[in-house]
């Protein structure tokens, strides 16, 4: 009765280890499809951004593009040429333009940027979590064993008692 006692208490601590790694590399697969999925959010929220961005550059320069052409006809109106303080205004207004231009494409291009960092930090975190995961695992199936190994030494320690004869008698 007693080594049935015994072999159940090891199995259990065996079978314990190993459902615990199972638990645990289930749990770190998880984590990366997660990171995986959160990854592409941020990915998809960065390329809105940047397309919003975008959106609204090509607005602005549009409204400015519409304020050049609006000047040139009031001079025109006036029945002037381009030249002096008329061809001063025009070309500022061409080179905010073209300044505006830049700095819409340079947000843009930091926008996304900025998504495929934290898209990249989201993964590593993942990774992370997955690798602690696994390692959780590995030390529940060793644990499991050790306790196994430990059951089987107290098994045999109990079970097995040298006979000592005292008289020597064989």
């Amino acid at each position: 009765m007693y080594e049935t006692l015994m072999l159940a208490k090891g199995v259990s601590k065996i079978v314990g280890g190993i459902f615990g790694k199972r638990s645990a590399d289930k749990k770190a697969k998880q984590a990366r499809l997660i990171a995986r999925y959160n990854s592409q959010i941020a990915l998809k929220e960065a390329e809105q951004k940047a397309e919003a961005i975008n959106f609204k550059g090509r607005q602005l320069i549009k409204q400015q593009n519409k304020f050049l052409a609006d000047e040139k006809m009031n001079i025109a109106a006036r029945g002037g040429s381009i030249s002096g303080g008329d061809q001063s205004l025009i070309l500022e207004s061409l080179q905010n333009i073209a300044l505006e231009n830049l700095n819409v494409k340079n947000t843009e291009d930091l926008t996304l940027i900025a998504g495929e960092n934290k898209a990249q930090n989201i993964l590593f975190q993942g990774a992370m979590k997955a690798k602690a995961y696994k390692q959780a695992g590995k030390e529940s199936f060793f644990s499991g064993v050790l306790g196994a190994l430990d059951v089987g030494t107290d098994f045999f320690s109990q079970s097995y008692k040298p006979k000592f004869n005292p008289k020597g008698d064989k």
